[in-house]
């Protein structure tokens, strides 16, 4: 029963991801972007002695698109249903993210074409389900629209601390 239990939670998250992601793929299509790529691993390749190579898991790219002017985003889905305090919901889905960014910029703007510009898409959960079945932003947890407000002031700060574009957008699914 207990086993269950985790199956059945394992089963609920990955299907709040997916829809996540799916809905962040509309919202992109419907703000007149392409979506280039979707749930992608990205590698780094390592020479080895023998002169062959071995590839090491870097991170994964939930979607990458391109805007009507060109510009090309590295979209990361991040779902925040569950209240946490304000730095430790940034630290624990944010900046670790991020780091991993800083880390290997040089690799994945060679790999994307283009400089590197993060999106963060943001689904804080919101409990209206017939609104997120049409597309609305509401949200009836101040918690929700604390966190919504402290995401977009992040923006520039993040930006300005990692050297790239970073901005984020919310998606009630």
């Amino acid at each position: 029963h207990g086993l269950m239990n985790i199956i059945d939670g394992v089963t609920y998250s990955r299907y709040v991801g997916l829809l996540h992601e799916l809905k962040s793929h509309e919202y992109s299509v419907n703000h007149g972007e392409t979506v280039l790529q979707a749930g992608r691993d990205f590698f780094e390749d390592i020479p080895q002695t023998d002169g062959s190579k071995k590839r090491r898991y870097i991170t994964e790219f939930d979607g990458v698109v391109r805007t009507q002017d060109g510009t090309i985003i590295l979209r990361e889905d991040k779902s925040m249903r569950v209240p946490l305090p304000l730095g430790d919901a940034m630290q624990d889905t944010f900046l670790y993210k991020l780091d991993i960014y800083k880390k290997n910029r040089a690799l994945i703007e060679k790999d994307l074409g283009a400089p590197l510009n993060v999106r963060f898409s943001v689904d804080v959960g919101g409990r209206n389900r017939n609104a997120a079945l049409g597309g609305q932003l509401i949200w009836d947890d101040p918690r929700q629209q604390a966190l919504m407000e402290y995401l977009k002031r992040q923006g520039p700060l993040l930006s300005a601390r990692y050297g790239f574009p970073v901005a984020f957008i919310f998606i009630n699914s």
